[in-house]
């Protein structure tokens, strides 16, 4: 539990699901849902425009498309939010994984570290 690494992946992770919460919460209060949730919207325009049981199964089946197209965006956008952050995280790793090499560790232990370092298929050719 003390290696150095490790807390800085769940630094990179922690700040990674913040800024995914925040977000999703901001894209909510960008484009609320109606008051009452879809159903109730569906009543009131269905009661407001006297819509016929069939028009009002209509306007639920469009509605609840809609919903899933809207569900459907959210997730893509937030796909891609990760993969853009994904090499911005790996930078801020390296950068610290550097930090601490040079700042941290003996000048004897910095190649042991580097070693440590590397991507699993670089030390198995070594």
């Amino acid at each position: 539990m003390n290696d150095a690494r490790f807390w800085i992946a769940l630094s990179a992770v922690v700040f990674f699901l913040a800024g995914t919460a925040t977000g999703v919460l901001y894209a909510r209060q960008r484009d609320p849902e109606p008051a009452g949730g879809w159903a109730a919207y569906a009543a009131r325009l269905g009661a407001e425009f006297d819509l016929s049981p069939e028009r009002r199964a209509h306007l639920r089946m469009l509605l609840d498309g809609y919903a899933s197209e809207l569900a459907y965006k959210r997730r893509a956008y937030e796909a891609r939010i990760q993969s853009q952050l994904e090499p911005e995280l790996r930078e801020l790793a390296t950068r610290f994984d550097g930090y601490i090499r040079d700042y941290v560790l003996p000048p004897d232990e910095r190649a042991r570290f580097d070693q440590r370092s590397l991507p699993l298929d670089v030390v198995a050719a070594h």
